[in-house]
């Protein structure tokens, strides 16, 4: 598609398919990932689902969905991890019902940098 690599993966499982399905469907964090002892589990989750729905500007990183709960729900996982409340704000940034949530201040932003992370190499050294 459009002259890029992409990768597919074929699974023959059906227990494995409707794992999968489950987890489709569900509409905000897994409790596994949101009640998960370890810090190390959140800043995976935080980590995929921002490089997949975050964006780096100057002074702020932003993350969009139109899912608000989801959103709110990340932003409970990155105060339980040691960011400042008052630097994480969700807000409508569109018309089209999407909204997003800014992680702002240069505390939180150099913790984001730090702890958690981009995997896409591009959007880290943005940061």
């Amino acid at each position: 598609r459009r002259g890029r690599r992409y990768f597919i993966c074929l699974l023959y499982s059906k227990d494995v398919g409707n794992f999968i399905l489950d987890y489709r469907t569900l509409r905000c964090v897994p409790l596994e990932i949101l009640d998960a002892q370890s810090d190390k589990i959140k800043i995976m989750f935080i980590r995929g689902f921002v490089d997949s729905e975050g964006s780096v500007g100057r002074y702020v990183i932003k993350v969009s969905n139109k899912n608000t709960r989801l959103l709110g729900e990340v932003k409970g996982m990155l105060i339980s991890l040691g960011f400042d409340n008052n630097g994480l704000r969700i807000r409508k940034c569109t018309k089209y019902d999407v909204y997003q949530l800014d992680i702002s201040r240069k505390d939180n932003r150099r913790l984001f940098r730090e702890n958690i992370g981009f995997s896409i190499q591009k959007k880290q050294e943005k940061i």
